[in-house]
């Protein structure tokens, strides 16, 4: 507990050694009554909640990580002489929801195919009718061609954001190949972007104007 009435807590918790398992939990709490006089009340909150967990299997690891925060605070700076405002009026609050989910192969042969993909997702929404989504795919491919390592990058990213008079859908994808090679004294990089699609679609009841 600090000046101000501020509290301040932190908690961890997380399994013991394991070569099969990792698991772990997190809360975090920070607030704050802290204010100056005669600008309104400005008392502020943040909370944090993860989880996490990580899966050994012969020849993948498997991985997720959950967390959600909750951001409060109050608008302030104004001359409170001349205004009534109560506390519920000037308090904004975000809350923000993520999930990530890694699932990675651990090969030795050359002849197989190594990957690395991903899955991502957010939401995040306030006390204005404020919502804003994300899913995101990923995923890298890695082989041998030639005796040379070839790799090949695909992203997918899709977005939702919404607000009390508007919503736009958001969809870009990529592709894109490229090999390693090297010698004694170099190497380099060889990219080509094969494909680069930006999806900008309004919905019919929103009031923006949007050019593709």
């Amino acid at each position: 507990m600090g000046n101000y009435t501020t509290p301040y807590a932190e908690i961890f918790i997380n399994n013991l050694r394991s070569k099969e398992n990792v698991f772990g939990f997190r809360y975090k709490h920070l607030s704050s009554a802290a204010t100056l006089a005669g600008t309104g009340f400005a008392g502020y909150s943040d909370d944090e909640f993860n989880v996490n967990g990580k899966h050994f299997y012969k020849k993948h690891t498997l991985s997720g990580d959950f967390n959600y925060l909750r951001n409060a605070n109050h608008f302030y700076g104004y001359d409170t002489d001349n205004n009534i405002l109560t506390k519920d009026f000037t308090k904004q609050v975000y809350n923000t929801l993520e999930a990530k989910v890694n699932l990675v192969s651990h090969y030795t042969d050359s002849t197989k195919l190594n990957h690395d993909v991903n899955f991502n997702f957010y939401n995040l929404t306030d006390r204005y009718k404020l919502n804003e989504s994300y899913i995101g795919v990923n995923g890298l491919v890695k082989t041998f061609l030639a005796g040379e390592r070839f790799n090949v990058l695909t992203t997918v990213d899709y977005y939702n954001h919404k607000m009390s008079n508007d919503t736009v859908n958001n969809l870009i994808i990529k592709v894109d190949p490229f090999f390693e090679a090297s010698g004694k004294k170099w190497s380099a990089d060889i990219h080509y972007n094969l494909s680069s699609i930006n999806f900008l679609i309004p919905q019919p009841n929103s009031s923006r104007t949007i050019s593709k």
